[in-house]
């Protein structure tokens, strides 16, 4: 799935599927999350890749990894419990070695639809896709300013045709 790799570019972040023998069952058939995994390099090779488990947590959805410049601060999608409906995007912040309990990033960028597959420009734009902010149809790619002090923009923009159209 989509990853992220850091400034230093020795750190792998990506979203991979994982089969869990105990997992809960949604609908009456197994549960295959999607989780955030990494990786290092080492050398000129790359580690076994292990779960991001200071994020994944084994009833939901964790997916799609972005990174700010210097690895600070991460945005992810995830269906978890207290969002907004669907996937929406959360953030965490690395504090002391430690990553924050991911918040969800709010009603400005959250919908009752899905927001996946962000990415965090080194400028400060976050661009995501999202179903649920109108547009052309489908998953529409929209833009939203994060400043310094990790605050939002007012509103996120659609950035249009011709990437955006009719389709994902």
């Amino acid at each position: 799935g989509p990853l992220h790799i850091n400034d230093a570019e020795d750190l792998l972040y990506f979203t991979s599927s994982h089969i869990l023998n105990d997992a809960p069952s949604k609908n009456n058939r197994e549960f295959i999350p999607l989780e955030i995994y990494k990786s290092l390099l080492i050398g000129k090779s790359w580690s076994e890749p292990v779960p991001f488990n200071e994020i994944n947590t084994p009833e939901y959805n964790e997916a799609h990894p972005t990174l700010s410049n210097g690895g600070r601060m991460i945005i992810f999608a995830s269906d978890r419990e207290g969002g907004f409906g669907g996937m929406d995007l959360y953030i965490s912040h690395k504090i002391d070695g430690h990553w924050s309990i991911p918040e969800n990033m709010g009603s400005s960028v959250n919908t009752p639809g899905n927001e996946v597959f962000p990415f965090l420009h080194p400028t400060g734009q976050l661009y995501f896709s999202s179903d649920g902010l109108g547009g052309y149809g489908g998953l529409d790619i929209f833009q939203i300013s994060i400043n310094k002090k990790r605050q939002l923009g007012k509103s996120p923009i659609n950035i249009g045709f011709p990437i955006n159209s009719t389709k994902d």
